[in-house]
């Protein structure tokens, strides 16, 4: 079972890679900058998820065992 967390997870990875491939592709030193900045912010927002999901999944597991 998935937590609304590891989805949005996924998600945000998915916009990540897409912004660093717009970002590879980009022949425009400002515009590569800000696709490399919104694809840095997608992973830190996907890490924060993933944690967020692990902590509460860890949380559920210590109340099904007790």
């Amino acid at each position: 079972m998935l937590l609304k967390g590891e989805a949005r997870a996924v998600e945000y990875r998915t916009k990540a890679q897409a912004a660093t491939a717009q970002a590879g592709i980009s022949g425009l030193e400002r515009v590569r900058q800000r696709y490399e900045i919104a694809a840095s912010v997608w992973t830190g927002l996907a890490e924060a998820e993933e944690y967020r999901a692990n902590s509460a999944r860890a949380a559920m597991s210590r109340v099904l065992c007790a």
